[in-house]
């Protein structure tokens, strides 16, 4: 079904399909932007598992594709790892539900997707400042691994539980120490002594002034991207979780998603997990040897010690 949200400017293609997941069969309901293309913005998927409340109410979705119109007509475009506020009430009669989060398409059974769309994932309103503050892999985990799909699911759950609430933004470790989110940089730790950093050339200059800003022998330094797309798990964290949890691909695992790298000054150096990211430990010569490899640009390998490195990869 083809419906104009602003006539000769902006339409929505809205189908229904089916998608089986282990012996579990799905209905969806998928929304297909056409128009926002001519702003310069790329078109969006927006991915609804059926439900009564979401039939009931098939046009309430329209007025989201019609704010992100609104958005581009301004020039303030969307692109992966963005959010966007969408309303300061509640939106699809949800409390709490506020924007968006745009990630790579995530093609369904019966919904093949270009790369060029995105998929528009529909946040809480803590959720949103979580992904704004500590990246948005913190919370496709934390989704990934409440709804048991990995490494995150492509749709809208409008029945879902939020991922993080209020509290969850004071106790990770992360909000003490100086931060630099880097959209479409990938992080994995690989066989528990190899942390990969796969950074976008893009953001080259941005990286090295951060690097230029940051001072290792007086502070850590957190480095926050995505989970590595080529690992075999992502890490998920919440607060007061005691140990290590992640949503696994198949077992077992030699590439863990990470969505953060913490740098920091010790004398014995190790690699480890920290909440839903990595820990490099490493003497004062080994953490200055990655940052003039992030204020360059260059690929290169710091060993920390002959078990372990650092690899950084421009892409």
């Amino acid at each position: 079904m083809r419906v104009e949200i602003l006539p000769g400017r902006l339409c929505v293609d809205i189908m229904d399909h089916l998608a089986v997941f282990g012996e579990q069969g799905y209905t969806f309901l998928s929304y297909l932007s056409d128009g926002l293309h001519a702003l310069g913005q790329r078109e969006v998927a927006l991915t609804f598992l059926a439900s009564a409340a979401v039939e009931e109410q098939l046009e309430a979705p329209l007025p989201l594709l019609e704010t992100l119109y609104a958005y581009a007509l301004e020039g303030l475009c969307v692109d992966v790892g963005d959010t966007t506020e969408l309303s300061q009430g509640d939106l699809m009669g949800r409390p709490g539900l506020r924007g968006a989060l745009y990630v790579d398409p995530q093609p369904l059974p019966g919904l093949p997707l270009p790369h060029s769309r995105m998929t528009m994932l529909l946040l809480s309103e803590d959720e949103l400042r979580i992904a704004r503050h500590f990246g948005a892999g913190r919370v496709l985990a934390r989704m990934g691994h409440n709804a048991g799909h990995f490494p995150f699911p492509g749709w809208n759950d409008l029945d879902r539980a939020p991922a993080f609430h209020a509290e969850s933004e004071l106790e990770t470790v992360l909000a003490a120490c100086p931060r630099l989110i880097v959209r479409r940089a990938h992080i994995a730790l690989e066989h528990n002594r190899r942390l990969i950093l796969d950074l976008p050339r893009h953001a080259q200059r941005e990286i090295a002034e951060a690097a230029e800003r940051w001072h290792p022998e007086d502070e850590t330094m957190a480095l926050i991207g995505m989970p590595h797309p080529g690992a075999d798990a992502w890490l998920v964290w919440a607060p007061g979780q005691e140990a290590p949890q992640a949503t696994c691909a198949k077992e077992p695992c030699e590439r863990f998603g990470g969505g953060f790298a913490l740098f920091s000054l010790e004398q014995a150096p190790r690699l480890e997990v920290l909440e839903d990211g990595f820990c490099c430990a490493a003497p004062l010569e080994s953490i200055a040897a990655v940052r003039d490899a992030l204020l360059g640009d260059a690929d290169a390998e710091v060993s920390l010690d002959p078990s372990c490195s650092v690899c950084i990869q421009w892409i």
